[in-house]
Order: structure tokens, then C-alpha cells, then sequence
């Protein structure tokens, strides 16, 4: 997260990733997903309870 601003996007392997990369963005201040937005896969129900919803494929 303490990369440049060229940053456009993460791609994370799991949701469960997903999920880690969004509880550390915001304890940093990004705003998800104005600021950056973060993917996941495999549709775990887990993604609907983050708020903003995590996009997962």
C-alpha cells in the first residue's frame, strides 16, 4: 500500500486476500475503491459483508 501513486489497481489471488489488502488500506487512509480498487476470486460470502462490496470473480 506504501507504493507510488501509479498505482491503478490490486488483483489479489483470494478474497480472503482481498479482504487483508482492504483492512490495510484503510488503517493507511485509502479510500477503496475511490483511491484504489481491490479484486479478488472466488466469491467467498465473506466479500459481501465488507462495505464497499469487494469485487470478486
Amino acid at each position: 500500500m506504501a507504493l507510488p501513486k501509479f498505482l491503478t489497481a490490486i488483483c489479489c489471488y483470494n478474497d480472503l486476500l482481498a479482504v487483508g489488502a482492504y483492512l490495510s488500506g484503510k488503517k493507511q487512509g485509502i479510500e477503496v475503491p475511490n483511491d484504489v480498487p481491490i479484486m479478488g476470486f472466488d466469491d467467498l460470502k465473506l466479500s459481501e459483508y465488507i462495505n464497499p462490496m469487494l469485487i470478486t470473480v
